[in-house]
């Protein structure tokens, strides 16, 4: 927890890399640093429906200036109210904001981005790949900060012991620290966490 992350779209389309190359597994990166693009992909029908908004859209746009256009002389002549040509003023401003949002979304990026510090542990994403929303992308852990799960079956095991070994078979035990426990049986056992004290290089997640 806190120490790693996994990176997903919440839009469909096309994977894109950046600055033409997609990050490695075990590369660094840094908490907010961009690893690929998703470019939005439309059904014909969406592009169609994004199409004719579009045109409604330019098309009240040009009758907002149209109107503020003759409303000018008439408010210097003190024909019309100041108020009714700010009123015009801001429904076109209003209305060039939606038609920017809408082309943004037709032709912006999202852009993923790294969680937390790290490397990148798991990584599934190819260029030009389409991927679906809560795909994940990418999988990024600091392996200096690894922790173990261990389960008690039995309940008379003392469980506020705060050091403890594992071993990974033939390697040197690692040294743990007593994290913490939960206080509900989950399938019959407690489970307890540990951090790992100055992890080696080789020790693998999983």
């Amino acid at each position: 927890p806190n120490r790693s992350g996994v990176v997903q779209s919440t839009i469909a389309g096309r994977i894109g890399m950046v600055d033409g190359a997609l990050p490695k597994l075990g590369q660094p990166v840094t908490a907010g640093q961009v690893l690929a693009l998703v470019t939005p992909a439309y059904a014909a029908i969406d592009a169609t429906n994004v199409a004719q908004t579009g045109g409604d859209l330019d098309q009240q746009i040009a009758l907002a200036q149209n109107k503020i256009e003759q409303f000018r002389p008439l408010v210097r002549n003190n024909t019309l109210s100041p108020e009714r040509l700010r009123t015009i003023e801001i429904e076109l401003d209003n209305l060039k904001k939606r038609r920017t949002t809408l082309a943004t979304s037709q032709r912006g990026a999202e852009p993923l981005t790294a969680p937390v510090d790290g490397v990148i542990a798991g990584m599934r994403a190819l260029p030009g790949q389409v991927v679906s929303p809560q795909d994940i992308l990418f999988q990024i852990v600091d392996p200096k900060s690894l922790w173990v799960e261990a389960l008690v079956f039995d309940p008379t095991v003392p469980l506020l012991r705060t050091e403890a070994t594992a071993s990974t078979g033939g390697a040197t035990p690692l040294k743990l620290a007593l994290i913490g426990r939960s206080r509900a049986l989950q399938q019959l056992s407690t489970v307890i966490h540990f951090s790992v004290a100055d992890p080696p290089a080789s020790l693998n997640i999983g």
